[in-house]
């Protein structure tokens, strides 16, 4: 073959490659509601399965995200802001919860800390397909008062913890046992938020942890850009999952670089 032809052969080769590595086909999804029985109450959801996973999804062992929200909203939020669908399609199943007083989900009889880390254990164990499932939990505001007493005593059940600036981190001295080393953390805040020095603190408490402050967003970053919060968001789920045995989080090393860039980009200017 002629040297020109070899390398427009080879060319035409390498680009083919980068846009399958760069383009991926969204995946088919599907919409689900109902409850989960905790005690006297069930607690309303919102599910966006993947209808068909492809092996890139069979190997991060199924993953699930599960969305608490803020004081102001429920699971309803996260569809409206199309959150949930743009993670299911991304080959991870989302699920959105509403907390007990909010949405469809009754209030508690009465609610401490025990109470509401066995909430969440409750729908963290209903969230998975199979044992050593991959479970990313995401906390917004308010909803800290539920995942940080979780993180403390049932931490080691998730792999992934996305910290959207939940209230609590200010007086939290860090998971109980060795969640701080099994758990990959990723704290995400506005740069007009009050509570922002809370970040490079939450990121103090895990081994594995990352933090991404946005320009021009306030407490509920992921409403003031949501475009930006999705990337990021999309970007971290990657990064971890359950180990075959179940023992460990595996950090995977080929998504490094696309994490650190999409957080960079995330706090130079807002827009990716």
């Amino acid at each position: 073959m002629h040297r020109s032809a070899l390398w427009s052969c080879l060319g035409a080769l390498l680009l083919a490659a980068a846009s399958t590595s760069t383009a991926s086909t969204p995946k088919q999804v599907e919409l689900k509601t109902g409850t989960i029985p905790f005690f006297d109450i069930k607690i309303a959801y919102r599910l966006y399965e993947v209808v068909d996973p492809g092996p890139e999804e069979a190997a991060m062992r199924n993953p699930t995200a599960i969305f608490l929200h803020g004081a102001k909203y429920s699971s309803a939020f996260w569809q409206q802001l199309g959150t949930l669908q743009a993670v299911a399609e991304a080959g991870v199943r989302a699920l959105a919860i509403d907390l007990p007083g909010f949405g469809d989900t009754p209030p508690l009889p009465y609610s401490d800390n025990n109470m509401r880390s066995e909430l969440l254990r409750t729908v963290v164990e209903a969230a998975w397909q199979r044992v050593n499932a991959t479970v990313v939990l995401v906390s917004p505001s308010m909803s800290g008062r539920y995942s940080i007493p979780f993180m403390d005593r049932h931490g080691t059940l998730i792999t992934s913890f996305v910290a959207v600036a939940p209230i609590g981190v200010r007086d939290w001295g860090g998971p109980w046992e060795d969640t701080h080393k099994r758990v990959c953390a990723l704290a995400v805040y506005g740069a007009k938020d009050a509570l922002v020095p809370d970040a490079e603190r939450l990121t103090k408490l895990f081994q594995h942890s990352w933090k991404v402050v946005i320009p021009g967003a306030g407490h509920r970053s992921y409403e003031d850009k949501p475009d930006v919060f999705h990337k990021v968001l999309l970007a971290f789920l990657k990064k971890c999952r359950r180990s075959a045995d179940g023992l460990m989080h595996e950090v995977l090393p080929e998504h490094g670089i696309d994490l650190v860039h999409t957080l960079r980009n995330a706090e130079k200017d807002g827009a990716l």
